[in-house]
């Protein structure tokens, strides 16, 4: 009972990380405070400009959000994702280059018990130099919030950090969360937990091991929400390549045969939860069951089966798959599993 208990909290502290994330994230793409809508502010006690962005896509618009909720005393950064012809020139800059002055493990002491071993090699080129640009800012505006706005409140509680964002928005806050974990631990330190929600974010480093990149992070969650068949979570630069050799070779064919993309060479970071589509049959024997009628379930799959890897790409009216989606996945079985309302 105990644990069933405990698991039911998790889930729910989850699902409001998540919830807030996305309100944050939404957020970010607003220029300013003032095109808020109004129920933002029944979830936050204050939204701010963190960077502006600039014209050479060197730095990405990002919000500095804060909510003055008793139990849950909450500092999140949004990254806005791409808004501009710029922004997609950034995208387009998917070679890996090396990111070990800015994402490896730093020499010092943390509360938090880092993997002394962990080495990143490279990343996404154009995302991670916007990131560069935007740490020392963002960093220290962490570090003023952190200490100005939160003394007393939670009856002196430590708060939580979660940094989140949208599609490129969401890369550049993977990259920032990393640095911040591994380099940063003035900030680490001053916080309960460090928090990397992420909605329809890239690939952008070069391993899988990037998943954990501190393992014993205290209810540090790093997720990146994905819609099935969505290309951008899948879309490094070999990807994008076969896209376009698939719309060459088979815009005005009928052949069906398997495309095969490729191995993936960059990774999401953090773990991937899957949205899918639950199929008619599922959703009538739920409602049978009594149940909502929810049709959204949410998965976590293994890296082995990656799935959402293989994104299905519809070219004449036909679908055309990488590889087919594990029977695990198709029968709703993971080992993170809920619905969303």
């Amino acid at each position: 009972m105990v644990d069933l208990l405990l698991a039911s909290q998790n889930m729910h502290y989850e699902f409001r990380m998540v919830s807030l994330a996305a309100e944050s994230a939404q957020a970010a793409y607003l220029s300013n405070s003032s095109e808020l809508p109004d129920c933002l502010y029944e979830l936050f006690r204050s939204v701010e400009q963190a960077t502006p962005a600039t014209r050479d896509g060197s730095v990405k618009a990002s919000i500095l959000v804060t909510t003055d909720y008793s139990d849950l005393p909450l500092l999140i950064v949004a990254c806005r994702g791409t808004a501009s012809l710029v922004d997609w020139l950034v995208n387009l800059d998917g070679d890996l280059e090396d990111c070990s002055n800015f994402i490896s493990q730093r020499q010092g002491t943390s509360s938090f018990n880092v993997e002394p071993d962990i080495a990143r090699t490279t990343a996404h080129a154009g995302l991670l130099r916007i990131a560069k640009c935007m740490a020392s800012e963002v960093c220290n505006k962490i570090l003023d919030a952190g200490s100005s706005r939160f003394t007393t409140t939670g009856g002196g509680r430590k708060p939580v950090l979660m940094v989140t964002g949208h599609s490129a928005g969401g890369g550049v806050a993977s990259l920032m969360s990393s640095h911040i974990r591994l380099r940063r631990h003035d900030i680490v330190d001053r916080f309960e937990a460090v928090h990397c929600v992420t909605f329809a974010a890239p690939p952008v480093f070069d391993s899988p091991d990037t998943v954990n990149d501190v393992p014993n992070l205290p209810l540090g969650l790093s997720i990146n929400i994905v819609n099935y068949g969505d290309i951008v979570p899948r879309a490094d630069k070999a990807y994008i390549k076969s896209l376009l050799a698939l719309y060459i070779e088979r815009a005005e064919s009928l052949i069906d045969d398997i495309w095969d993309f490729g191995e993936p060479i960059a990774w999401n970071y953090g773990q991937n939860v899957l949205l899918m589509d639950v199929a008619p049959i599922d959703a009538d024997a739920q409602n049978a069951d009594g149940d909502d009628g929810t049709d959204i379930k949410a998965f976590s799959p293994d890296m082995e089966d990656a799935c959402f890897w293989k994104c299905e790409i519809t070219s004449n009216g036909r679908m055309y798959e990488g590889n087919k989606m594990p029977e695990s996945l198709n029968l709703g079985v993971s080992e993170f599993e809920t619905r969303l309302n």
